[in-house]
């Protein structure tokens, strides 16, 4: 059984955070049922939102806390798709970024692929 699992001082955004969590596992990974999310709601990081894979079936996703809640729930399902890359062996759990600019970053395949996702996935959970 899928473990999500959100912290944070906001309990009304971890609650929120640990619906779309289960949601994008559902759409996007329906049959693992092994998966052990961990989401950090913070307010101390730069980012809107960062995946680490430990392994292919332990995640730990950090989340801004300020963000709007289209924003917050968009940025979650961004990371949920990387998740799915490093689960399914799509994406290399190695670390090493190939990337030295913006452009570049905005041309990986796996960066294009959660960001088109994120857009499919935030208008079907918030029935938009």
């Amino acid at each position: 059984m899928n473990t999500v699992m959100a912290w944070g001082d906001n309990k009304e955004l971890c609650n929120l955070a640990e619906e779309v969590v289960a949601f994008c596992v559902q759409e996007l990974m329906p049959r693992m049922r092994t998966l052990d999310i961990c989401i950090e709601v913070s307010d101390e990081t730069d980012v809107c939102g960062y995946c680490m894979a430990v392994d292919k079936r332990e995640f730990v996703i950090e989340v801004k806390e300020d963000l709007d809640k289209l924003e917050f729930v968009s940025t979650l399902c961004h990371e949920m798709v990387h998740v799915k890359q490093y689960a399914r062996g799509e994406l290399d759990i190695d670390g090493k970024m190939s990337y030295k600019t913006h452009e570049e970053y905005m041309n990986l395949w796996y960066e294009k692929e959660a960001y088109e996702q994120e857009v499919v996935l935030t208008k079907k959970f918030l029935g938009i």
